[in-house]
């Protein structure tokens, strides 16, 4: 996928995909992060659950939009001086990294809530 950023007629595609992974898993481990609730009898617990879909990526996206313009400027002055496209599309392929890494832990994060009534263990306080 690294190889692709680097072509610049491949960038745009590349970057879609990302998003779509990304958007697609931190959706899907914002649900089971927000299901504790919903698992443990709250009758708004399916608020919850779509509470933490949508806001789980919105902050990935926010932390994106604060720091893509430092890379860029760093890039410029002091990297290989690639093109804002090729920056953004590999900030965007780390944060789809980091979505499926979320979502291998999903699978972990499912069996103990349902294993456990406590949120202090899920939360490691």
């Amino acid at each position: 996928m690294i190889a692709d950023l680097q072509d610049t007629s491949k960038v745009k595609e590349v970057t879609k995909t990302c998003f779509k992974v990304f958007v697609a898993l931190t959706v899907i481990y914002g649900v089971i992060m927000g299901s504790q609730a919903l698992l443990h009898g709250h009758p708004e617990g399916w608020a919850y659950s779509v509470t933490a879909a949508i806001k789980l990526p919105l902050l990935f996206l926010l932390t994106l939009s604060i720091c893509m313009p430092l890379m860029y400027v760093l890039n410029v002055l002091m990297g290989p001086r690639a093109q804002f496209s090729v920056i953004f599309g590999v900030l965007m392929s780390s944060l789809a990294v980091t979505s499926i890494l979320l979502a291998a832990c999903a699978l972990i994060l499912g069996f103990f809530m349902l294993s456990t009534k406590s949120y202090a263990f899920i939360t490691l306080k």
